[in-house]
């Protein structure tokens, strides 16, 4: 099952971030960037506008290559020649994800196209702990609408991660997973992130606090350097 893979994760953990650094037309973006992210840990990433956190994204998402410093999996270092095959171990839930005017079966085979219906079933239960409605095979025929407008959006956020989990990632990205969400559409992301915690390794990028109640490690961008907060 996808709650007790038997990923590559075990090998390629801790996955270090060492002396990154980015720049933008002659703006230092990220400044000597290390970070040691362990299996199954949830790190939040705070930082204001301007702070590298989208630069830092991209970079760990392997859509950036950093000018210098390295990003490693054991002894797999990210480059342009492996990017496609980084891109593939990792999943990444954006703001705004795109939905298809069809059935949520078909939008979760959406990047995991020998996804079998039992497996969707499972990562539905995973994402949805606390909706029953998401439990039942029924809700794969569901049709969601032109840009998945008959969801909400803490559906379709979750909606979004399940798709992510159905590739097996071994890194979960999360950006601002909780962002234009009202307070009971938040609260179902919360349930979720709360159930994946110790299942999966996150990191989430984000502007809202209440994440640090689930987080092992907060971390704050802010200027380009990345700081370590005590929440003790």
């Amino acid at each position: 099952s996808i709650e007790e893979r038997e990923l590559i994760d075990g090998e390629v953990f801790p996955l270090s971030i060492e002396g990154v650094a980015k720049s933008f037309e002659g703006v230092e973006i990220l400044k000597d960037v290390n970070l040691v992210v362990r299996k199954n840990n949830v790190i939040t990433v705070y930082g204001s506008s301007g702070s590298g956190k989208s630069t830092f994204l991209s970079i760990l998402a392997g859509l950036v290559l950093p000018e210098s410093g390295k990003l490693r999996m054991k002894d797999d270092v990210l480059a342009e020649q492996n990017q496609s095959s980084w891109m593939k171990k990792l999943g990444i839930v954006l703001q705004d994800s795109n939905f298809f005017n069809t059935t949520i079966r078909e939008n979760l085979r959406y990047g995991a196209t020998d996804a079998t219906e039992e497996q969707m079933m499972e990562v539905l239960r995973m994402v949805f702990p606390n909706d029953p409605s998401f439990h039942q095979r029924k809700v794969l025929d569901r049709v969601v609408g032109n840009l998945g407008k008959n969801l909400s959006g803490g559906e379709k956020q979750r909606l979004s991660i399940a798709r992510s989990l159905l590739k097996k990632p071994i890194l979960l990205l999360l950006d601002e997973p909780t962002s234009d969400l009202d307070e009971e559409n938040r609260q179902t992301i919360y349930e979720t992130v709360l159930f994946l915690k110790g299942k999966i390794t996150m990191l989430i990028f984000t502007h809202d606090d209440q994440f640090k109640e689930y987080a092992d490690k907060v971390l704050c961008l802010k200027d380009g350097e990345l700081q370590e907060i005590d929440e003790e």
